[in-house]
């Protein structure tokens, strides 16, 4: 199953073997890495640009749950177990949230500029972030998850690339990593140490990565629409792999696939070796909205999903799991504060004026008025539950002050502004 979201606040669940469309949903507009699967609930979460996330579940066309994060989520990784999400910003922020109770656990600043993608390592015990300030950066997931308000230090920062880092991915069975650039290179590198392993060229900008589940064969996608398939081993070379790939094995020649007008022609932003079938066979979307499995070994066409469209692509995620359709999702709402409380009730008190700025005592008096009424008209059991309407007096006092104060501010705001305008006229 894959979940795409494009331009047009469309979004569709397509299955990928049988090409069907299972649910179509009306999502804003996401970063390329901002959707993500939640294996324990089986709910796709999708983070849009303007800092709602969706809770979205293939039994129903409307979310199991909206939620609004601090700021506008730019890419996020889910760990396998489902219990935990790092997200990060296009400030450079990274953002630790617990999935079971919605608390904010961890908010600091990671990078210079925007937080491209973000992974974690199959043992839950790493995550590393690309940056568009040419940093990788690889954190261990305890720190992310403690309360401890003190700095944090990544384990290792990699400066190897000299641009952008649009992508990067661990391999599944060593702690390596390969990241990819917008200086045309994917770089293998020691997840503790910082070393450089492997260097590959390409002729564009890398946009997505991906790695074969036996961590032999490494798939690339470019801004151009270009494929590369590539082993880390030879055909010569020892048929048993290493732990981590070594400078001494050089890799394979890559075997490149060119954009067609009737298939990729537009940035690749997904790529997957998702096939139940083939270890060979990569899933590979596009942002001109086509979505194609290839064979990595011959660079050929195996199945289309999906031709080109006529709306933009904008994120997508493949779900590791089938979803099941009768079963009733559960999810909590992500906290935009550490000392925020999911479970916690509030009052809220609404109060209608028609321009605060310019209320008068007239106003006040009206507005005192209607909660009079109000509570003299309101249920009496309503009354007697404690909402607070036997405390008029101290709610009118209130609302007083917060008028007054109103007031004062906007006063202060007309003489800020009457000085700014006196000294940009002083200076002409």
């Amino acid at each position: 199953m894959l979940f795409i979201a494009g331009e047009k606040s469309k979004g569709v669940l397509i299955n990928v073997e049988s090409k069907i469309i299972q649910r179509q949903y009306v999502v804003g507009q996401l970063h390329r890495y901002a959707a993500v699967f939640n294996p324990a609930n089986h709910l796709i979460l999708a983070n849009e640009a303007r800092g709602c996330s969706l809770f979205l579940s293939s039994a129903s066309q409307q979310p199991v749950l909206r939620s609004f994060t601090p700021s506008p989520i730019t890419s996020c990784a889910v760990t396998s177990c489902g219990t935990f999400m790092i997200a990060g910003n296009a400030l450079g922020s990274l953002f630790s949230w617990s999935l079971i109770s919605g608390q904010l656990l961890k908010n600091f600043k990671a990078h210079i500029r925007k937080v491209n993608c973000i992974a974690i390592s199959s043992n839950n015990t790493l995550v590393v972030t690309a940056s568009e300030d040419s940093m990788c950066k690889v954190w261990a997931l305890s720190s992310l998850l403690a309360g401890a308000t003190t700095e944090m230090q990544p384990v290792v920062s990699f400066s190897g690339h000299s641009l952008s880092v649009n992508s990067c991915v661990f391999f599944h069975h060593c702690e390596a990593i390969v990241s990819g650039s917008s200086d045309s290179t994917c770089r293998v590198f020691d997840a503790f140490s910082g070393e450089q392993l492997r260097l590959f060229m390409v002729g564009d900008e890398v946009t997505s990565l991906a790695i074969s589940d036996d961590d032999r064969d490494l798939a690339v996608g470019t801004s151009l629409g270009y494929l590369h398939f590539s082993s880390f081993h030879s055909a010569e070379a020892n048929k048993m792999l290493p732990v981590k790939p070594q400078s001494s094995h050089p890799m394979s020649p890559a075997v490149v696939c060119k954009p067609k007008e009737d298939g990729h022609h537009s940035p690749i932003i997904y790529l997957g070796y998702n096939s139940k079938t083939s270890s060979s066979l990569v899933l590979s979307v596009s942002e001109n909205g086509a979505v194609m499995w290839y064979d990595s070994k011959s660079g050929c066409l195996f199945k289309e999903v999906m031709t080109p469209k006529k709306w933009k692509i904008h994120s997508c995620c493949y779900l590791d799991a089938p979803l099941e359709l009768t079963k009733k999702k559960t999810c909590v709402g992500l906290s935009k504060n550490p000392l925020d409380s999911i479970n916690t009730s509030y009052l809220l008190y609404k109060v209608k004026a028609k321009e605060l700025n310019k209320s008068t005592s007239v106003d006040v008096e009206e507005t005192r008025k209607r909660l009079r009424d109000t509570t003299n008209a309101g249920d009496p059991e309503l009354t007697d539950k404690g909402l607070g309407y036997h405390e008029e007096k101290d709610e009118e006092d209130e609302l007083s002050d917060l008028i007054s104060k109103n007031e004062e501010l906007n006063e202060l705001r007309r003489k800020m502004i009457a000085k700014v305008e006196k000294i940009k006229l002083s200076q002409k």
